[in-house]
């Protein structure tokens, strides 16, 4: 709800596109990040939202593979 109100993003998208990569072991994975936010200087943010309760190293894992 903040980037409503935030003054330098022209943009909010839900669930834009999803990632499909491949771990070092070869398994199959695959994340749609929740939100896409265009700011007014051409950059973007991907924001991905998750419980409390989700488990830190799986999400780290995840993230490792997606941001390589």
């Amino acid at each position: 709800m903040l980037l409503d109100f935030d003054p330098t993003v022209t943009g909010i998208a839900s669930q834009p596109f999803w990632l499909f990569w491949a771990t070092e072991d070869g398994k199959s994975r695959s994340n749609a990040p929740d939100y896409f936010v265009r700011r007014r200087n051409g950059t973007g943010v991907i924001v991905d939202c998750r419980p409390w309760s989700a488990p830190r190293e799986d999400l780290a894992r995840k993230r490792s593979g997606v941001i390589r």
